[in-house]
């Protein structure tokens, strides 16, 4: 009578299957992963961008309320001028320059609004009559990233003191 010895191990064809079936689990979570990864930068990158216009507009709505006066050109331009009543803020100015939004007062140097991280690609300051409401300007702001392809358009209306 023969007798056979109980081998142990693993056949070939279930070997073949767990290769199989853990290679597909690690493509899968692997995919997530990236997936999950690239969606934050996009968020992170999208409230980058909400906080630079949100920084923008808040800093030349204060400027404007303490300003005597406010120079516009006659229809569109990238750069808002204005007259504070101290003399040494004169003229305290907003202005495009690349890809990065200035504000300087008087003689001094231009320093950055905007971080590194957006690019601004267009700064409109439209000047608009009302008979009713009076003048005010228009700011329209075009904010991108390069890191992320994330692309964002902002614009608000702020009514000049009289």
């Amino acid at each position: 009578m023969l007798s056979y010895a109980k081998q142990s191990g693993f056949t070939l064809v279930e070997t073949l299957l767990y290769i199989t079936i853990s290679s597909i689990l690690l493509v899968v979570i692997t995919n997530l992963g990236y997936n999950v990864f690239v969606n934050r930068q996009k968020v992170l990158t999208g409230e980058e961008i909400i906080e630079n216009a949100n920084f923008v507009f808040s800093r030349i709505e204060h400027n404007i309320r303490k300003a005597k006066s406010v120079f516009l050109p006659l229809s569109a331009g990238d750069e808002l001028s204005l007259e504070m009543d101290d003399a040494e803020l004169n003229p305290t100015r907003f202005y495009l320059n690349g890809a990065t939004i200035f504000f300087v007062q008087g003689t001094g140097a231009g320093m950055a609004i905007t971080t590194d991280a957006i690019e601004i690609t267009n700064l409109n300051f439209i000047k608009l009559i009302n008979n009713q409401t009076g003048t005010s300007v228009k700011i329209n702001i075009e904010l991108s990233s390069s890191r992320s392809g994330t692309y964002s358009n902002f614009t608000t209306t702020f009514n000049l003191p009289h």
